[in-house]
């Protein structure tokens, strides 16, 4: 037997020997190499003749359940070798086999027992819920998603005593790699231990790969009526139930532990009252609770229930409270305070239907926008999970996240609500017309044309700015943004009381679109009559113009409109200013700004004034337009160049004039004499007179500067002194004349232009005019 010297014997024929042995494996009991221990020696075991007999008989001999699989690992020597068992043997050293104390081997014998397997259910709301762990080898490992099936979640619930049956759900998907699982076919599993083998830990990328969750039939979780207050319900499956209550086991203890499973401190009021509501919905089990427990179902039972627990149920109040919020108030990451910490929510879990509650409960409307925060967080939690009886987010059952782990897989749940976003016209002083931008994330962000062509989209945006409904698209002025950002789609229906954030469906991407504008049934501007910053202040709106009223319309009202025109401020004076134009009708509301107005449109009130006199302004800066080479050449206003996006030939028309340089011949654009940064763009209404009038703002060009040619800068001669071919200088060089049909009238014109020492064109002659037309356009 190799068990050293034998003991005296007795006449029974028991022998005791000098010797105690017994196989142990090296790493822990169920798993590892195989060792002999003799008299607290521990020698190995070679593997020279090991098969899967001597490994199955090793895990049979230390009650550590079936075999998994065997291997072999390096050694230099052991104590037992060309080990042969039958399996009927009680220990392996029973076995044949050569013992020595120093025999010369290269090999020693690996076993994994399925005993060594532990399972459990991590980050859910009970025990029997959460990310599918396995310890194998002494490691905790994920489980991949991909192939787990039903069966295979029944057997984790049945050993787990969770039930008979479980399903697949998604929890926080931890940290740590993850373990193969192959499962035998066509077989009914009742441990998943027997779904490893020796390749169930093979490395492969879990980067996309997704950890199976469970909720088994035998689920079960403690929730309260309110937030950190109310009746104790119990969930279980799709049925609610209610905790009983007596002197005898609803105490402070028990009141305590349901507070602290809940992250809501301890009971400061706890009772039991009968409602006819719960009643017949009573747990089948009382709990008696000690300080020490943290979960109300490790206290210890009552089953079944006294007569008494049947009458009423427990209540409960508690000294803490749970607050979730969005950190820019209707959108942002979700946060968290609890406990007197705050913190973020992680991802990993987060859902659709948490959002939508989420928001409602905030009163900022309907998610447009749920994902991954931009940006890293603090996680307090890892997931909540709201019973069938949520009706606010903070009732959940929370899944705190322990310190120092970096499990979370995904960045804070991040959150935008209808609710944060709202339009508005980017120049305040044009009232209900200019581009439309959108708040978005706390930015303003623009629109692209195809989502404000719609009706609908564009009458929403109007409406909730109290500007009518929208009357045409414009196109977009201005620099580019510097964000890429656009709203690309908009599903709006309008009606005078749904505002943008009720829309169905808004979407923001970085797809390139061409942005837009709009202008509303209700849009009006103030604009002097004569100058880009001084003379009668008229409103210009959708019935015309009109005046406005002097009543009221005082040094403060005047200051804010130099400076919503970029005329600098007011400059006050004595003069008396004769009126120049014919008024025929009056602006029907007075203006009377407050403090720090955005625009003189905000200081409109609906008093109507009296006085039927109109309003003087004189600023301290009028715009100075300038062409840089006399009557052609860059256009400049203050010496700055004009940006070529939506200039025309309309615009070149008010410079050339305003300059008295004739009407403009055409226009071109060039590449800017002051690079691309700060310059000027343009947009021009009907009603404006002179350039300075116009609406302008500096930014980026993406486009070339205007170069404009006006008529006066037009010059003709002939190839000899007095007579021959007709050229004229068109874009700098001296073009010939291609024949067409003269009349008289205009051959003596362009003689007698060309006799003259600057051979320039009079502009007042009509068919002088119509003869550049046709050099420039062909017709």
């Amino acid at each position: 037997m190799h068990c050293g010297n034998s003991l005296s014997p007795n006449k029974n024929l028991n022998v005791t020997c000098t010797d105690e042995v017994k196989v142990v494996l090296k790493d822990s009991k169920c798993y590892g190499t195989v060792n002999i221990e003799v008299n607290d020696s521990v020698n190995p075991v070679c593997a020279s003749t090991w098969t899967k007999t001597e490994a199955e008989l090793v895990c049979k001999e230390l009650g550590c359940g079936e075999l998994i699989y065997t291997e072999e690992h390096q050694n230099s020597g052991g104590i037992m070798d060309h080990v042969s068992c039958k399996g009927s043997e009680s220990s392996l050293w029973h076995c044949q086999a050569q013992h020595g104390k120093n025999i010369q081997c290269s090999k020693q014998p690996y076993v994994v027992c399925s005993d060594s397997v532990e399972v459990n259910l991590a980050d859910g709301p009970g025990r029997c819920a959460g990310r599918l762990e396995i310890k194998h080898e002494g490691q905790w490992k994920k489980v991949p998603v991909k192939g787990w099936t039903d069966a295979q979640s029944a057997a984790v619930c049945k050993q787990l005593q969770c039930g008979e049956k479980g399903k697949t759900e998604k929890f926080s998907q931890g940290s740590g790699s993850f373990l193969s699982i192959t499962c035998p076919r066509n077989k009914k599993i009742s441990k998943i231990s027997e779904c490893l083998t020796e390749n169930s830990n093979n490395q492969f990328s879990d980067r996309e790969t997704e950890a199976a969750g469970i909720t088994c039939e035998g689920h079960k979780v403690v929730f309260l009526s309110g937030t950190c207050s109310g009746h104790v319900g119990i969930e279980h499956g799709r049925e609610i139930y209610w905790l009983s209550g007596s002197k005898e086991t609803w105490n402070q203890e028990s009141a305590d532990t349901v507070c602290q499973q809940m992250h809501c401190g301890n009971a400061s009021r706890f009772s039991f009252n009968s409602r006819a509501d719960m009643i017949n919905k009573v747990w089948k089990n009382s709990f008696s609770c000690s300080s020490r427990k943290k979960s109300l179902f490790e206290c210890s039972r009552t089953t079944p229930l006294p007569p008494d627990h049947h009458n009423s149920t427990a209540y409960v109040k508690c000294s803490g409270n749970i607050e979730m919020r969005l950190t820019n108030s209707c959108w942002g990451k979700v946060r968290i305070r609890v406990e007197e910490k705050e913190g973020d929510m992680c991802a990993d879990t987060w859902t659709e239907d948490k959002s939508v509650k989420l928001c409602e409960k905030l009163n900022c409307g309907t998610p447009i926008k749920a994902h991954n925060s931009p940006k890293d967080g603090d996680i307090l939690f890892k997931s909540l999970h709201p019973t069938n009886q949520t009706t606010d987010l903070t009732q959940s059952i929370f899944v705190k996240n322990q310190d120092n782990d970096k499990s979370c897989k995904e960045k804070p749940a991040y959150v935008v609500c209808s609710g944060s976003v709202k339009p508005r016209f980017s120049i305040p002083s044009y009232k209900c017309f200019g581009n439309v931008e959108v708040e978005y994330e706390g930015k303003w962000i623009p629109v692209c044309e195809d989502a404000l062509k719609d009706t609908n989209n564009g009458n929403t945006i109007c409406q909730e700015l109290k500007c009518g409904d929208a009357v045409e698209t414009l196109p977009y002025f201005g620099p580019a943004p510097a964000e890429k950002l656009a709203i690309s789609n908009l599903n709006c229906i309008a009606n005078a009381n749904s505002p943008l954030s009720a829309c169905s469906s808004i979407t923001a991407s970085t797809a390139a679109c061409k942005h837009s504008g709009l202008r509303c049934s209700e849009w009006r501007t103030m604009v002097p009559d004569k100058k880009a910053c001084s003379g009668t202040v008229l409103v210009h709106w959708r019935q015309g113009l009109s005046a406005v009223s002097r009543e009221n319309f005082n040094e403060t009202e005047k200051e804010k409109l130099c400076q919503n025109m970029d005329c600098g401020g007011y400059q006050s004076t004595n003069k008396i200013h004769p009126q120049t134009i014919e008024i025929d009708s009056f602006w029907n509301k007075s203006f009377s700004c407050g403090e720090n107005p955005g625009s003189i449109w905000e200081c409109e009130n609906k008093s109507t004034p009296s006085r039927k006199e109109p309003v003087f302004i004189e600023c301290k800066k009028e715009p100075s337009v300038s062409i840089s080479q006399g009557c052609r050449g860059e256009v400049r206003i203050d010496g700055v160049p004009v940006c070529a996006s939506n200039w025309d030939l309309s615009y070149a028309h008010k410079v050339c004039q305003e300059k008295l340089c004739g009407n403009a011949v055409f226009i071109e654009s060039k590449a800017s004499s002051k690079g691309s940064g700060n310059i000027y763009h343009v947009s021009c209404e009907k009603y404006h007179s002179i350039i300075g009038q116009c609406r302008r703002t500096k930014g980026k060009c993406d486009k070339n500067v205007v170069f404009i040619t006006c008529s006066e800068s037009v010059k003709f001669r002939t190839a000899e002194k007095h007579g021959g071919v007709l050229y004229v200088i068109y874009r700098d060089k001296w073009e010939r004349v291609c024949p067409f049909n003269r009349s008289a009238v205009l051959e003596r014109k362009l003689c007698e232009e060309i006799k003259k020492e600057n051979h320039s064109i009079s502009t007042e002659d009509k068919q002088v005019n119509l003869y550049i037309l046709f050099l420039e356009t062909g017709h």
